[in-house]
This record gives structure tokens, C-alpha cells and sequence, in this order.
């Protein structure tokens, strides 16, 4: 076929490809208005599909207003949607597109929650649907009992045997566990909820929406998340115009249960009996005054909060707040630290910190002039532990604020290097191989032995100000923890002392030295104040230490068991040296809430692939990493890696790729790592 002209051509391709017929216009828009979606089947993907038949009908001639599209779309959502139906209609606000997907998504999440805790709850009950296999099943065993209905007991045959070698987990379908035990089961039980109660106290029904307001800027402080729903009965004091209004401005959707349906608020309910029953119980026994009323729920709810549950073995606080509330906190402050419940042995450990900068000679107080540059100083408290946990001594440090120096004006060059703990396994692995002698060394106050170059000056530390020079400030002859120049000026000074007593430092690790005489030989290790000397001569050794004693300030450890965090074993009878960071990985499962993690495949699945596809598409997708801290676990698991675990590498290196943008994909191959 030949074409005269490029218009013939055009006319000729607009039939053939352009606009459709208008019986295939009809159809869609039959299509897009007739549309209903089912209960249980995908809210959001159906709320795209709707969107994208209006865009093809805007394509094809025929347009469709927003308010119609809303409409529209929220009239073919199932009876589970109505209470967002009746906020879009009562409320008369303008929505866009986006807005009616978010809350979509928002409401189907809710009720995925929802109907997950229900699942649970019934499962755990015992509970079995009638109709069901597990009922067909159940009622095969009772014994010619046809009234099973009236029946209390159930009679299961003699021969039923149950090989408890090839139990599987009726949550996750996996072999080796039952479902009591089963990791995920517990974690979608912490996930879904805490039972964390609050009480408020009111005299009118009227103060439920000041009280809810108070309620929710507590809850969001706490937990750092924004609440997206709640759940209600039908009372009065929460269907007030103001509450609604408020739930709508602030992106909340009420859900309400059914009228004369107490049983569908059961949680509440079973929650709001148990308090009731404690506080008539603690009114009869202490006879009180019915006045001491709200007293005495206010104390059954802080009661109740921190006792264990059943289902987690935890309290509701600890699965809220993300911490125990017996936990022992290090004071942060020099005012909490005098009035914590250990403030003599704090006091005691800033005068030994303050004596010791005497010693030294680390400041001397001037007078304060204008234009003078001063730094402040604060307190850092610290209970140091032994491998076991238990409190070893309590550390007090006064740091200066050296993130307000200026480079140029109080500082200048900062680096200072540290020895890599890849050559702290190869020396250990020295040590072992040739039955070295292995002793380790603490540097008291190491900074403190540097020298500065530059003028710094401090104020006088809280609770240490000298009376009668309290307009005074101190003028730095040595370095101080929290310098930015400190830790390099510890390095020059221990480099220029050690080298003088004839040690070589190596030229491939700065933080290594070496001293041979004849067949004897001694290695030094320098991380910070932590030293390792390694021998095969214990006279030298001992010189060694003598010499370190009275240059610095030391404290001699005895032989090496426990150095950043690694615990050290030796079998000198086989000349073997283990490596363990057991309490390390402890601290990893409780930081990241696996302390329950069932075992897993160790090297890495290979059946569990990860791909970029699997990354967040959109906002909604992504984790928050307040709740989901990725990238901290991650990096955890790589110092775990490097120091004693190589043979998690391959899993840490594939989780490692996801830390920019983890979706729940990812989230769930770092959990198999733990």
C-alpha cells in the first residue's frame, strides 16, 4: 500500500493505533465503575488498578474529575473500609489521589495487625473453625460421641502415637521445634503488641479527648513512631465531633466495634476486669476509703506493667520502652552521679581521677582575660565489667568539650593510629605456635601523658573548683581525654619513650615494636592504653615491665584473658589459643531484641537469594531505622566477623550490600545471621 502524502499516512496510523473505539470507552468505564474488591484480597494494588483504568479513560477522550475518582474507588472498597467511606463524606475535606492510597494502605496494615493477633490469640486458645480439617479430624477421634457439642471432654483413641523426632511447627511449618517455641511466632507476638497499659483518671466522660491527646504525645515520645490508629467501642465519649475531627487533621482512623459487641473489644475488656478485680482486692485488704479509688488502679496498672507475661516471658515495659525497668543506668551527669545510689564510690572515682591530673601536672589556673578561647570539661561515668558482666570498678573521666576547638587556634595535626586487630591475631597466633609468654598492661590516665604544643585553655571541673580562684580557668600543660589532639600526642610521647629502650617498631604496623637481644625477643602491642607484651624470656619480660612501670603510670593485668572485648584461652599442654566474644555476642542479641533466635544455616543459605529488587520502592516500603537499625547490626556482626567469627563473612558480606536502603527482605537476612 502507498501513501500520497504524510497526512495519508498519519490518518492511516491514528486508525489503526490511535483512539479507541467508543464501545472499547464503554468498557472501560463499566469496567472502573463496576469494580468491587473482596474482602481479604490486595487494598492497595486495587486502588492502583482503579487509577490507572481512570488514566486510560482520560487517554481515550473521556476524563474523570478527582471527587469522582475518590468516590468511586472508596465505594468499591468492601464493608471493612466504611469508617474511611465515612470520613471522606461526613468530613468534606479535599483529598488527592495519593492521600485516598496512603490511608488505604494505612487502614489494610491496620487491620492485617489486627487479624494476625486474632489468628494467634484462637490458635493459642486451642480454638478450631468448624468445617475445618483440624475439626473434621478432632471430632474423628472422640469415640462414637455423635452430641459433641454437649461434650466437655474429648476422648482420643489409645493408638494415636506422636513422634516427637518429626514435630513440626504448625506457625512456620519448620521441623525441630514446636509452635510454643517458635522464634517467629514470638516475634510477631512482640511486634504486634506489648500490653503496655495507661490509666487516666477523669471526672467527665468530656475529658476523653484532653486525655487522648495526652495519651498519644506520650506514646509517640516514647516509641518514636506515630500513631496511625486506634480501636474503640461505642461510647459516646469517643464519637464527639472534636474527637473525630482531631483523628482526621492528625491521620488517625478509628476503627469501632460492632454495636453490643463487647467481645469484639476483648483485649480491653479482659484488661479493664483484671484491674477492676485488683483493685477491689487491694481496697478490702488495706480498708481504704472508697476516695483512695483511683490510687489504687493507678497502682494495679503500674503493677501490671511490670510483671511478665505469660506468652513472652517479659514485662510489658521492657517489650514498650525496648529496656527493663531494673536496668542500671551509668549516670550521665556529675549531679546525678552524687545522688545515684552508688554516688560514694562515684565520688570516690573523681578524686582518684582528680588526683591523678595532679600528679601529672596537667593544668595550672591563670587568670581569665578577654578574648581568651576556653573549652568546658564534663564528667563521663562508666561501670566497667569483667567477662562474666559483673561490675569490675567504677570508672570516673573528665574529658574536655573538644568539639568546640578551632584548627588553626587550638589544634592542629589529630591523626594518631591504632593497631589492627589482624595483627593481633597474628601475634596470638605467634604466641600459641611458640609458647610465647603473653601479659597485658593497662596505662593509667594515657593521655595524660602527652604533651601539648598549643595553648588550650579549660574551665575548672564541676565540683573540683578551687575556692577562692573560682574566676580562674586552667591553662593545659598536657593533653586531655577529649582533645582532639590528645590521643596523637599519647602516640608521639609513647613512641619516643619505647624506642629508647631499644625497641624497633615494625614498618608495616606503627603500633607494634619489636626488641631482640640474641635468641630472646619481646613484642609490644599498643591499642590506645592496652598493651600486649608477648615473649619467650620471662627475665626480659619482667625488665620490660619495670622499665613501663616507672616511665608511666601502669597497671599490670597479670596474663593476657581479656583484651577489646575478646576473651582469651590457652592450652599450653597442646600449644593452642582460642579467641571468644561470647558476652560480646550476648549483648548483640539483647541490643537487637534475638535473644530468642532459633539457629540458623552458617555460611549463608544458598537456597536465599538477594537482589536489588527487593529494595524499598517507595516511602511507604521503607524501614524506619529507629525501629529496624539496620546499619548498627549490620556493622556489628562485621567487627564480630573480623575479630573471632570469619565464617559468617559471606553472610555479613551479602546482608552488608542492602544497609543504604534495607527493605524486608534484607531485614530478614540479617536476622538469620544472629
Amino acid at each position: 500500500m502507498s501513501y500520497s502524502s504524510a497526512k495519508s499516512i498519519i490518518d492511516s496510523l491514528e486508525v489503526k493505533f490511535g483512539k479507541k473505539s467508543s464501545a472499547h470507552v464503554e468498557g472501560l468505564w463499566e469496567k472502573f465503575i463496576r469494580t468491587k474488591l473482596s474482602e481479604g484480597e490486595d487494598a492497595r494494588q486495587h486502588v492502583i488498578n482503579m487509577i490507572a483504568l481512570a488514566d486510560e479513560l482520560a487517554l481515550q477522550g473521556r476524563p474523570i474529575d478527582e471527587k469522582t475518582k475518590i468516590s468511586t474507588i472508596l465505594s468499591s472498597l468492601p464493608y471493612s473500609y466504611d469508617t474511611l467511606r465515612q470520613i471522606y463524606f461526613v468530613s468534606g475535606l479535599d483529598w488527592k489521589l495519593d492521600d485516598l492510597l496512603s490511608k488505604v494502605t494505612a487502614q489494610e496494615d491496620a487491620k492485617l495487625r489486627v487479624k494476625e493477633f486474632s489468628v494467634n490469640v484462637v490458635e493459642q486458645k486451642g480454638f478450631v473453625p468448624q468445617g475445618s480439617k483440624r475439626f473434621e479430624k478432632k471430632r474423628k477421634f472422640k469415640n462414637g460421641r455423635s452430641d459433641w457439642k454437649n461434650n466437655k471432654r474429648a476422648y482420643v483413641r489409645q493408638d494415636v502415637e506422636v513422634k516427637t523426632k518429626q514435630i513440626i511447627c504448625y506457625h512456620c511449618k519448620k521441623p525441630g521445634h514446636k509452635r510454643s517455641e517458635c522464634h517467629s511466632l514470638l516475634r510477631s507476638r512482640e511486634e504486634t503488641t506489648s500490653r503496655f497499659g495507661y490509666v487516666y483518671l477523669m471526672k467527665q466522660k468530656s475529658e476523653a479527648l484532653e486525655k487522648f491527646i495526652t495519651y498519644r504525645l506520650e506514646v509517640e515520645k516514647w516509641t518514636d513512631n506515630k500513631l496511625k490508629s486506634i480501636n474503640s467501642d461505642r461510647g459516646g465519649e469517643y464519637f464527639s465531633n472534636d474527637f473525630e475531627r482531631y483523628c482526621i487533621e492528625n491521620g488517625i482512623v478509628h476503627f469501632c466495634t460492632p454495636p453490643y459487641t463487647p467481645e469484639a473489644n476483648g483485649i480491653a475488656e479482659r484488661r479493664n476486669r483484671t484491674l477492676l478485680d485488683m483493685v477491689r482486692s487491694m481496697m478490702a485488704r488495706a480498708n481504704l476509703p472508697t476516695s483512695f479509688w483511683g490510687e489504687a488502679i493507678l497502682t494495679a496498672m503500674h503493677i501490671l506493667n511490670r510483671i511478665p507475661t505469660k506468652a513472652l516471658e517479659k514485662t510489658p515495659h521492657e517489650l514498650f520502652v525496648g529496656e527493663n525497668y531494673d536496668k542500671v543506668k551509668d549516670p550521665s551527669t556529675y549531679s546525678q552521679a552524687i545522688k545515684d545510689f552508688d554516688s560514694k564510690k562515684w565520688i570516690s572515682a573523681m578524686n582518684e581521677e582528680f588526683d591523678s591530673m595532679g600528679k601529672n601536672g596537667v593544668w595550672r589556673l591563670v587568670k581569665r582575660h578577654e578574648g581568651m578561647k576556653v573549652v568546658g570539661c564534663k564528667w563521663i561515668f562508666k561501670r566497667k565489667r569483667d567477662v562474666s558482666g559483673k561490675v569490675e570498678k567504677f570508672k570516673a573521666r573528665l574529658v574536655a568539650k573538644g568539639y568546640t576547638q578551632e584548627y588553626g587556634v587550638d589544634f592542629e595535626e589529630t591523626f594518631s593510629p591504632v593497631v589492627r586487630i589482624q595483627s593481633i591475631r597474628a601475634i596470638l597466633s605467634l604466641v600459641a605456635f611458640f609458647d610465647f609468654e603473653l601479659y597485658q598492661m593497662d596505662v593509667k590516665t594515657a593521655f595524660l601523658n602527652g604533651d601539648l604544643e598549643e595553648d588550650v585553655y579549660m574551665e575548672q571541673p564541676e565540683g573540683f573548683i578551687s575556692k577562692g580562684d573560682e574566676n580562674k580557668v586552667c591553662k593545659l600543660e598536657k593533653s586531655i581525654y577529649g582533645l582532639k589532639q590528645a590521643s596523637r600526642q599519647w602516640n608521639l610521647k609513647f613512641h619516643e619513650s619505647i624506642t629508647m629502650m631499644g625497641f624497633m617498631q615494625n614498618s608495616s604496623e606503627p603500633c607494634v615494636y619489636v626488641r631482640k637481644i640474641h635468641d630472646k625477643v619481646v613484642i609490644l602491642t599498643l591499642y590506645v592504653d592496652d598493651i600486649l607484651l608477648a615473649g619467650n624470656d620471662v627475665d626480659m619480660l619482667d625488665e620490660v615491665k619495670q622499665w613501663l612501670f616507672k616511665t608511666f603510670e601502669m597497671k599490670d593485668l597479670g596474663e593476657a584473658s581479656y583484651i577489646l572485648g575478646i576473651k582469651i584461652e590457652r592450652d599450653r599442654v597442646n600449644r593452642k589459643l582460642s579467641l571468644s566474644q561470647e558476652n560480646y555476642i550476648d549483648t548483640l542479641l539483647e541490643k537487637f531484641h534475638m535473644v530468642d533466635c532459633l539457629s540458623g544455616r552458617i555460611p549463608y543459605n544458598n537456597l536465599r537469594s538477594l537482589s536489588q529488587k527487593d529494595c524499598p520502592k517507595n516511602d511507604q516500603e521503607t524501614l524506619d531505622p529507629k525501629l529496624y537499625p539496620y546499619a548498627s547490626a549490620v556493622g556489628s556482626l562485621m567487627y564480630l566477623m573480623i575479630c573471632t567469627r570469619p565464617d559468617i563473612a559471606f553472610a555479613v558480606g551479602m546482608v552488608s550490600r542492602f544497609q543504604s536502603n534495607p527493605g524486608k527482605i534484607a531485614l530478614d537476612g540479617y536476622s538469620m545471621d544472629f
